[in-house]
């Protein structure tokens, strides 16, 4: 990640979790999707959206298009 803003410079970042399937049952979009805020944004970079996806399942997949998209 902190290799990231040197990528990112002032272009609009969006940060995607993929394999959310493969985590156990018990597992939080939620609260991993605060981690990985967290993660980017201690290393200066603001995302505009952070989405929990599985490219297995599709879950998430959709959502994350559709902010691809508006940003586009």
């Amino acid at each position: 990640v902190s290799f990231a803003k040197n990528v990112s410079g002032s272009n609009p970042v969006i940060v995607v979790g993929n394999k959310f399937d493969l985590l156990p049952p018990g597992a939080s979009r939620e609260r991993l999707s605060g981690w990985l805020r967290h993660r980017v944004e201690s290393v200066g970079i603001d995302p505009v959206a952070v989405h929990i996806v599985s490219a297995t399942t599709g879950m998430g997949v959709n959502a994350m298009v559709e902010t691809v998209l508006e940003r586009s």
